[in-house]
């Protein structure tokens, strides 16, 4: 059914079996609520170590479905979670000369200096997940601290 329904679906009746992972998937939520938006993968594997969920390709599947009708009958907010997926190279191209002093000075107040420029060892914060970026970002970046995902095999050649 998920894939027919388009847009908003607020009638959505999901059974009591449905509910309780509901339930569960907002005490993730809840737990987890300072590293928001989470990704459909983070959850699923907080769900298969809290909650004995179970670790198969058709349950994670089943949880994507879930959510996805969760959020179009409005019981989970769309700001709960993210999709990773997308990737692109996007253009700095500025329509006017005002849009890019615009874009300059709001750049210009973010500003901060290299905090371990001149130092002897340099720090980098690898992890395997994509979906981790955005964490691990928040907790290096005011320390002047990269992080990368070198996921699949490149997370061999992490271990530098």
């Amino acid at each position: 059914m998920p894939n027919q329904i388009k847009g908003y679906y607020l009638q959505w009746r999901p059974q009591k079996k449905t509910k309780a992972l509901l339930g569960q998937v907002n005490e993730v939520f809840e737990v987890y609520e300072d590293q928001l938006p989470l990704t459909l993968r983070q959850v699923f594997y907080i769900l298969v170590a809290n909650y004995s969920y179970e670790k198969t390709e058709r349950a994670y599947n089943r949880l994507g479905d879930h959510l996805n009708m969760a959020r179009r009958a409005e019981w989970i907010p769309f700001g709960y979670l993210r999709d990773d997926s997308l990737h692109g190279f996007f253009g700095g191209d500025f329509k006017s000369e005002n849009e890019f002093w615009t874009d300059t000075k709001r750049r210009a107040k973010n500003f901060t200096l290299d905090k371990i420029a001149n130092q002897d060892y340099k720090i980098r914060v690898h992890c395997e997940a994509v979906g981790m970026l955005p964490q691990l970002r928040r907790v290096c970046a005011p320390l002047s601290i990269p992080v990368y995902s070198c996921s699949g095999f490149d997370s061999l050649r992490c271990q530098i």
